[in-house]
């Protein structure tokens, strides 16, 4: 093939190359947007926030903490207590520590003793907005049982009775003391005595130390019952605090008081 031959192929190979018809691709009006890249981005994140709004989570529960600003419990178990609330506005026995309409099982006239039984529950009232200890007590002389509120922000519903016995003359002083000796036992439980033979437990007419009140002495592995208590006592002859429980021997069915331990053991389990 000549060089012209070759030149003048070319030649129209470019010409060809040049008119033929080039596409360009135009969006469509609804494919064009002036909105930023990370806008479509969101976009496409919003079928996963619209799931989950399809089942939400939980919320996280809250538990406020009660009974912070109103006194400290001034009775403890054991005790005989008077009711001080005024007839015009009588005290409560309600059938659970719960301040609502539907608990309460009678009104207690002013001077009504009770004997208290368990306790303290902390108790938040909706219905006062108040905040409460309840203890459950026993109605003297007649015997019903219920809870009822120690008192409010403002005063106090019930006190120690003046002419309780020698079970309730615990100043409170020794009560605060106690408080630093942790009780392992409650009223109703059954425990056995674990001191040894050599250094037997004692069991006492009243929750005093005296050798006059000692009633007899218990073995090691005697069974009791709880009845009452716990009183907080002190013995001059050792310089230290106990919890007392008034307590039944079994089987043979004594009553008196027992110590729970001391700072370095528990004499019942």
């Amino acid at each position: 093939m000549s060089k012209r031959l070759i030149v003048v192929s070319l030649l129209m190979i470019l010409i060809s190359a040049c008119s033929s018809q080039v596409t360009v691709f135009t969006p469509s009006p609804e494919a064009q947007s002036t909105q930023p890249v990370e806008s479509i981005a969101t976009a496409t994140a919003t079928p996963l926030i619209v799931a989950a709004t399809e089942t939400p989570l939980l919320p996280v529960p809250t538990f406020p903490f009660y009974c912070r600003d109103i006194p400290a419990p001034h009775v403890q178990i054991g005790q005989q207590v008077t009711v001080m609330v005024e007839n015009s506005d009588k005290l409560k026995l309600r059938e659970i520590p719960e301040v609502s309409e539907e608990t309460a099982v009678m009104d207690l006239d002013q001077f009504t003793e009770l004997k208290i039984l368990e306790g303290a529950v902390c108790v938040h009232s909706d219905e006062t907005g108040a905040d409460y200890w309840f203890w459950k007590v026993s109605v003297l002389p007649r015997g019903e049982i219920g809870w009822v509120a120690e008192g409010d922000s403002q005063r106090y519903f019930i006190e120690p009775s003046t002419d309780a016995t020698v079970v309730n003359t615990v100043t409170e002083a020794t009560a605060v003391v106690c408080t630093d000796a942790v009780t392992r036992v409650a009223i109703g439980q059954q425990v056995t005595v674990i001191t040894d033979d050599t250094d037997k437990l004692k069991l006492r007419e009243a929750p005093v130390f005296s050798p006059d009140s000692v009633v007899m002495e218990l073995n090691k592995f005697t069974k009791l019952n709880i009845l009452e208590g716990p009183v907080c006592a002190y013995s001059d002859e050792t310089s230290i605090y106990y919890w007392l429980w008034k307590v039944e021997v079994l089987p043979s069915g004594e009553i008196g008081w027992i110590a729970e331990g001391d700072f370095f053991r528990y004499f019942i389990e």
